[in-house]
């Protein structure tokens, strides 16, 4: 499923509110496999795997207002980060630090077929 990201020099962050159905699945420890990708031509694909650890914030999560900046610039993520505020529910921090990454690479390298 499509989600915002933040890459920390250490983990990929993602952010929810805690009612969410995705945190149903992403609960500490649980292995995750996560893919970043572009779309345009000529696609360069991001595999990351690794385990999940998740922090309960009382409100917004810190690291949830960098990431909506970067998607949404500064002035849209008051405003988003503002509705959010408003509703005042809980929210968790997905932290995944991987473990194995690997690259699909259709600039240089083509995967081969068998």
């Amino acid at each position: 499923m499509p989600i915002w990201f933040q890459w920390t020099g250490e983990e990929v962050v993602f952010c929810s509110v805690t009612n969410s159905l995705k945190l149903k699945a992403l609960t500490d420890c649980a292995r995750v496999a996560i893919t970043i990708d572009g779309t345009t031509w000529s696609y360069e694909i991001l595999l990351i795997r690794g385990p999940v650890k998740t922090t309960l914030f009382d409100g917004v999560v810190p690291d949830y207002r960098v990431t909506a900046e970067r998607y949404l610039s500064p002035q849209g993520a008051k405003m988003f980060i503002g509705a959010i505020e408003s509703e005042g529910l809980p929210m968790k921090r997905i932290g995944v630090k991987p473990d194995w990454v690997g690259l699909i690479d259709f600039q240089t390298r083509w995967p081969q077929s068998s």
